[in-house]
């Protein structure tokens, strides 16, 4: 969610791929679903979460698979987070089933990248900022040939206000 990264491009991830001092992620153009590198800026909660997975780093990739050799599957990404909101328990399954239930509606992993997309409309970042954000082709082939700005300090403000954003969601109620 405070990445905007794709379900695939977040499953490859390593740990390699994060700059702390330039607080950024890069996505490797062979991971990019449009095969253009792409460079996410870390808002506060982004780094403050990456560190917290760091703590427990027995692999070189964020999210490693069961033989901490390769990265975890997209699909396995996926079928866990479906796992976690069933009624019931499937056997040989995951025990927190309903973890991550959020009202009637089941989940994907993708409808956190749609999600961010909306939170950062909402804030007030204009779309061609967003549609950097989450490294999507423009709609328009003329705009592609002709505005290849990357847009750096804004895309910078959008991770920060998104990332400000979720904070003030995740802090408990007072």
């Amino acid at each position: 969610l405070a990445t905007c990264c794709r379900v695939d491009e977040i499953s490859r991830m390593r740990w390699d791929h994060i700059d702390y001092k330039k607080r950024t992620l890069t996505i490797p153009a062979e991971y990019a679903k449009n095969k253009k590198e792409h460079t996410i800026y870390l808002s506060d909660f982004a780094l403050k979460h990456l560190k917290a997975l760091e703590e427990d780093r027995y692999s070189d990739w964020v999210f490693p698979n069961r033989q901490s050799d390769g990265p975890i599957h997209r699909q396995t990404l996926t079928k866990m987070v479906r796992d976690r909101q069933r009624k019931k328990a499937l056997k040989g399954r995951t025990t927190s089933n309903q973890s991550l239930i959020i009202g009637k509606a089941a989940w994907r992993p993708h409808d956190l990248r749609r999600t961010a997309a909306t939170i950062m409309q909402e804030l007030g970042i204009a779309p061609n900022v967003v549609m950097k954000c989450l490294n999507q082709s423009a709609y328009d082939p003329l705009i592609e040939t002709y505005q290849r700005a990357f847009l750096i300090e804004r895309q910078q403000e959008a991770f920060t206000l998104l990332g400000n954003h979720l904070s003030r969601l995740h802090e408990p109620a007072q």
